[in-house]
């Protein structure tokens, strides 16, 4: 039983929409493998979008992995003018506020936004919280083998970490958050 309840809690985290035509797919940052932005554009060029936006910080000199996203989506072949950046997110409440306004400067109604599963749900929500007025669906980056799974999460260090801290970092969001 005890197990069961585990994995069942570690599902909770994940939240994958049946997903619809947008405005825009949103990447958001943390991925240094650029799955985020391969997933993104993937659902471009399935035509759920016409835009797609990446965030990311500035590290050290001149390096921004921003630009970095927004190289690789256009390597997998999104032309560059469809590929909007947003600047200096330290975390998914600050990319949830500029996507807002990011929203409303374009006109945008209706977004996907992409992430790990393990943050699919966490992130919609900050998303959803920050932008009442628009519409969200989750297309959360599929598994691959190393990475995060909510099967026996706990016999693995790795997956037991990030399944604690995000179940923290959800009494965070819902206390209100660091801001």
């Amino acid at each position: 039983l005890v197990p069961m309840s585990l994995e069942a809690a570690a599902r909770s985290l994940i939240r994958r929409d049946e997903l619809q035509k947008a405005d825009v797919i949103v990447a958001l940052g943390g991925d240094k493998r650029c799955n985020r932005e391969k997933h993104a554009a993937n659902l471009y060029k399935l035509g759920l979008a016409s835009h797609i936006v990446v965030s990311g910080v500035q590290y050290g000199y001149g390096v921004h992995t921003g630009e970095a996203a927004k190289r690789f989506v256009v390597s997998q072949g999104v032309p560059e003018s469809a590929v909007t950046i947003i600047r200096d997110t330290w975390n998914t409440r600050t990319e949830a506020a500029r996507l807002r306004e990011l929203m409303k400067q374009n006109g945008w109604k209706r977004g996907i936004v992409v992430t790990a599963s393990f943050h699919s749900r966490r992130a919609l929500h900050t998303v959803e919280s920050a932008a009442p007025e628009y519409e969200f669906m989750s297309s959360p980056v599929p598994a691959w083998e190393g990475e995060w799974s909510p099967e026996r999460w706990w016999s693995r260090r790795g997956d037991m970490w990030v399944t604690v801290r995000e179940f923290l970092s959800w009494i965070n969001t819902l206390a209100g958050g660091l801001q």
